[in-house]
């Protein structure tokens, strides 16, 4: 089986899952608690524990004889991965222990504040815009990169060639002008 997970068509992947996935799935639903249950989907765990298993197994790390082997193998990687993510939402202020059930404020707004709030916002998306249309075609490509597509400074950098310190640098410079520009205007 890990020969066949190794093969690039995907078919393996594919039945794999099929197979125990769903098993998976349900595993990992049992053993996430109510409040990270708030945070964190049962599918996010299973996807995350699929791609390190897959990965791995690509690389030659993992090997097993029979299905017994394989499922327990799955079974720690989602236990880890559980783990992992229980403790990242522990952590200082995102501790899921300090949430209050119900605490939640609402804040109600009447239709001319919402208005209001709406056009500032369409106003500092249109300055942002003007901003970076003026900007050097380098620079605004980067910002774009960066804040309107996601992407992350390497591979800003990687894709365009330049240096990860000079797309840093750019990136930086623009983020500050562009920010007291808009800081101006209110």
């Amino acid at each position: 089986m890990a020969e066949q997970l190794r093969d690039e068509s995907g078919e393996a992947a594919t039945l794999l899952f099929q197979r125990f996935g769903l098993w998976l799935q349900k595993a990992v639903d049992r053993k996430i608690g109510g409040r990270l249950r708030r945070r964190v989907d049962a599918d996010d765990i299973l996807q995350s524990a699929f791609w390190s298993f897959f990965r791995r197994t690509a690389d030659g790390q993992y090997d097993f004889e029979h299905s017994g082997a394989l499922c327990r193998m799955l079974l720690t990687i989602a236990e880890n991965k559980i783990r992992k993510t229980a403790g990242f939402h522990r952590r200082a202020r995102r501790d899921i222990e300090r949430e209050q059930p119900g605490a939640v404020e609402t804040v109600k707004l009447s239709d001319r504040q919402w208005q209001r709030a709406a056009r500032e916002l369409a106003d500092t998306i249109d300055e942002i815009a003007c901003i970076v249309d003026s900007l050097d075609p380098r620079d605004a490509e980067f910002f774009r990169r960066r804040y309107f597509l996601g992407h992350s400074l390497g591979k800003i950098a990687a894709d365009t060639g330049w240096s990860l310190a000079t797309v840093k640098r750019v990136v930086s410079r623009v983020t500050a002008r562009v920010r007291e520009r808009v800081e101006c205007r209110f």
